[in-house]
């Protein structure tokens, strides 16, 4: 078998896996947007977030969808974040970190599916506590910007 013959049966190879799993992302990034819509009308326009990872695993969400979290929530994370920070621990503001991920985590939902994203997404909790944040607090706008 030439090398020319090899190579387009590997490139048609491929070309049929990453076709068939283009399909499949599509399908699950429609099923994302129904669930997002959904926590948009339960919480609130603005009071939700979505989060997109960063490559496509079959059977696993496009998405993460994260609330603004209560105001007792987050001042318990600030105060957490002080503590913190006065004692040097570093292992104590990851865990205020994580805390305020996994309350304002709302999809997808269930444990074993946000078990199962963190197998894959080892950061996932540092991402959604930021962006929890961000839901509650002031962003500076520069003047002549848009």
């Amino acid at each position: 078998m030439s090398l020319d013959l090899r190579r387009e049966e590997i490139e048609a190879r491929r070309a049929a896996r990453k076709a068939e799993l283009a399909s499949a992302r599509a399908e699950q990034e429609v099923a994302d947007l129904e669930a997002f819509d959904a926590l948009e009308v339960e919480h609130g326009d603005g009071a939700v977030a979505s989060l997109s990872v960063e490559r496509y695993v079959k059977g696993q969400p496009t998405m993460i969808v994260v609330r603004a979290p209560s105001a007792a929530q987050y001042k318990r994370f600030v105060d957490q974040v002080g503590k913190a920070v006065e004692k040097n621990n570093m292992s104590a503001r990851r865990g205020a970190q994580d805390l305020l991920a996994e309350s304002c985590w709302v999809y997808p939902a269930s444990p074993e599916a946000r078990k199962a994203m963190l197998a894959e997404f080892p950061g996932l909790l540092v991402s959604i506590a930021v962006k929890a944040s961000q839901l509650v607090e002031a962003k500076a706008v520069e003047e002549g910007k848009d």
